[in-house]
């Protein structure tokens, strides 16, 4: 969703310019990978710390972190595969009560208690 922010391509955070958007520190991980990947990195880099710049930036915190280990544990048990980084974006969001906004409702949808918003919608938080 950052991503298409940053590309021009939606306004997802203008919907919801009316309250304080807020991103992980895992997310703020893959734009700065992408931004050193591109071919333009140096606008790119720009482009991503001005848009951290406007978010709040959640970090891991010990509860987020227990809670994506009971989450993954168990999902290991049943035989599913979660993919880290979206676990701990998800499992941050959850013990922030905060709802997740993304176009990947899929992803998120395994993690219990986390309210997920498809961005593909309208934005009704």
């Amino acid at each position: 969703m950052l991503v298409s922010d940053l590309r021009g391509k939606t306004s997802v955070l203008g919907d919801i310019a009316d309250r304080v958007p807020a991103t992980t520190v895992v997310n703020a991980f893959e734009l700065f990978h992408g931004a050193y990947e591109s071919r333009e990195s140096t606008a790119n880099l720009s482009a991503t710390r001005g848009l951290l710049a406007s978010l709040n930036v959640l970090g891991l915190g010990v509860k987020a972190a227990e809670r994506a280990g009971e989450v993954l544990a168990q999902a290991q048990k049943a035989g599913e595969a979660l993919e880290i980084r979206d676990l701990l974006v998800g499992c941050i969001s959850r013990e922030e009560g905060l709802p997740l906004l993304t176009y990947n409702v899929k992803h998120f949808r395994r993690i219990p208690g986390l309210r997920v918003i498809d961005a593909g919608q309208p934005v009704d938080m």
